[in-house]
C-alpha cells in the first residue's frame, strides 16, 4: 500500500479530501426559513395524467381557498398514478435584501423514472424546472427585493405504483455563492484526480493543489459535521439538511473561501494540465427519455416537462452548458403540451446551444422493428427535424 513521507496512506488522503469537500458543501447555505403557508389538491387518478396540461393552478390568480393546507409529515397521494398540486404564496425578507436565494423542495417520495415522485415547479406562473432526486433546490434569485412576493406551484406526481407520500418540507435559503462555486470546482477536481495513475506526477500535483486549497480556509469556529450523502457514498440526498449544525456567521470563513477559490481556479484550471495534451474533449449534456418504458405515453409528455425546463433553467445560469436530445417524438410532444418550452428550445437550437440530432423518430434499439419499420423511423425522424429546425441530421442514435 502506498504511503506518504507522512506516513498516511493513499486511501486515507483521499477520505480526507473527500469529507473537506463535504464540510464545505454543508455551508453552502447561510441561513434558511421554512416556508409553511402550503396548501394542497389531489386529482382523483389516472385520467388526470392523461389530460392535466392545464396549470390554470399555477397562476397566481387561481383561488385555492378551497384547498386543504398541509404540513411537514402531513400525507398525499391518496392514489398510484395520481397527481397533486401545492401552492406556497411567500414575501422575501428584508434581512434576504440583495442576497442570492434557493427554493428547497421535497414533497416526499422523490425517486427517479415512473417509480418515485417527481414535480415540476412554477415560479409566479411560469414554469421553472423539475423537481427530483437529483434536483431539490430551484434558484429563485440572483439578488433578492425584500417585500417582493411570489408564488411557488408545484405539480407532483405520486409515482406508477406508490401512494401516501409524507410531505417533507419547502425552505427559501440563502446561498453563498463562493461557497457553492468552490464546492463544484473541488468536486469536480477530486473526481477527475480519482480517475488518474495512482502514481502519475499529474495526480500528486492536483492533490497537492487541492490540499493547500483547503489548508487555505479558516475553519476555527466550528467542527462541522460531514453530510450524511458523502460519508455513505450516497449520491441523493433524500435527508433534509441539517441547517443548524451546517450555519456560521464567521466571515473570516467565508472570506477564506472565496481566497481558496482563487487559488484552485488559478493553479488548477488555469494551468494545470498535462504538457503533451493535446486533445480537446467537449462534454454535451444529454438526456435518455425512455417512451414506451415502464409506463404510458401520457407519463412521457410530462417527463418532457420536467426534463427540459430544467435544462433550459441550467443553460440560463451557465452560459458554456450545451445540450443534445435525440428524439423528435419528444419535441413534438413538448410543442403540443408545452409550447412556452418548445419556444425557447428553438431559441437555444438557433444559438447552437442546443443540438436537435439523432435521425430516427425515437430511439429505438432496432431489436423489434421490421425494415419498414425503421425506414418510416428515419422518414419521421428526418423530415421533422428538417422542418422544425432546419437540420438535416446526420447522427443515428440508438
Amino acid at each position: 500500500m502506498e504511503r506518504s513521507a507522512l506516513g498516511v496512506d493513499m486511501f486515507q488522503r483521499d477520505e480526507m479530501l473527500q469529507q473537506r469537500i463535504a464540510t464545505i458543501e454543508s455551508y453552502i447555505y447561510r441561513e434558511s426559513i421554512d416556508l409553511n403557508d402550503i396548501r394542497c389538491s389531489e386529482s382523483v387518478g389516472t385520467p388526470e395524467i392523461e389530460s392535466r396540461f392545464d396549470v390554470s393552478e399555477a397562476k397566481p390568480s387561481f383561488n385555492d381557498k378551497n384547498w386543504r393546507k398541509i404540513k411537514a409529515g402531513d400525507a398525499w397521494g391518496k392514489k398510484p398514478d395520481s397527481l397533486a398540486w401545492f401552492r406556497i404564496p411567500f414575501t422575501i425578507p428584508k434581512e434576504f435584501a440583495g442576497k442570492t436565494l434557493d427554493i428547497w423542495i421535497d414533497v416526499g417520495g422523490m425517486g427517479s423514472g415512473g417509480f418515485r415522485s417527481e414535480c415540476l415547479a412554477y415560479v409566479d406562473g411560469k414554469i421553472k424546472q423539475g423537481i427530483d432526486r437529483n434536483h431539490f433546490h430551484l434558484r429563485l434569485c440572483e439578488k433578492a427585493t425584500a417585500g417582493k412576493k411570489h408564488l411557488l406551484a408545484v405539480e407532483a406526481f405520486t409515482g406508477v405504483h406508490l401512494t401516501n407520500h409524507s410531505f417533507v418540507a419547502v425552505k427559501l435559503m440563502v446561498v453563498d455563492p463562493a461557497t457553492q462555486d468552490l464546492y463544484y470546482d473541488a468536486k469536480v477536481a477530486y473526481d477527475g484526480m480519482k480517475r488518474m495513475d495512482e502514481n502519475s506526477r499529474e495526480r500528486a500535483r492536483l492533490e497537492d493543489v487541492l490540499n493547500e486549497t483547503f489548508h487555505l480556509i479558516d475553519m476555527s469556529f466550528a467542527d462541522v459535521p460531514l453530510s450524511e450523502g458523502e460519508i455513505y457514498g450516497n449520491p441523493y440526498k433524500f435527508i433534509i439538511p441539517n441547517f443548524d449544525n451546517h450555519y456560521t456567521t464567521s466571515d473570516a470563513f467565508y472570506e477564506s473561501v472565496e481566497k481558496a477559490g482563487r487559488y484552485l481556479k488559478r493553479e488548477f484550471y488555469s494551468k494545470h494540465k498535462s504538457p503533451t495534451a493535446d486533445e480537446k474533449v467537449v462534454m454535451v449534456g444529454h438526456a435518455h427519455i425512455d417512451v414506451a418504458w415502464l409506463w404510458r405515453l401520457a407519463h412521457s409528455r410530462k417527463k418532457c416537462g420536467r426534463t427540459f425546463s430544467t435544462v433550459l433553467e441550467l443553460m440560463d445560469r451557465y452560459p458554456d452548458f450545451n445540450f443534445f436530445q435525440s428524439q423528435p417524438l419528444l419535441y413534438q410532444y413538448t410543442k403540443e403540451n408545452y409550447p412556452e418550452l418548445y419556444k425557447r428550445i428553438k431559441e437555444r437550437v438557433k444559438d447552437k446551444r442546443w443540438e436537435a440530432n439523432g435521425a430516427a423518430w425515437v430511439e429505438m434499439d432496432t431489436n423489434v422493428p421490421s425494415g419498414e419499420s425503421l425506414v418510416r423511423q428515419f422518414l419521421f425522424g428526418k423530415r421533422f427535424l428538417k422542418e422544425e429546425f432546419g437540420y438535416d441530421s446526420r447522427v443515428m442514435w440508438l
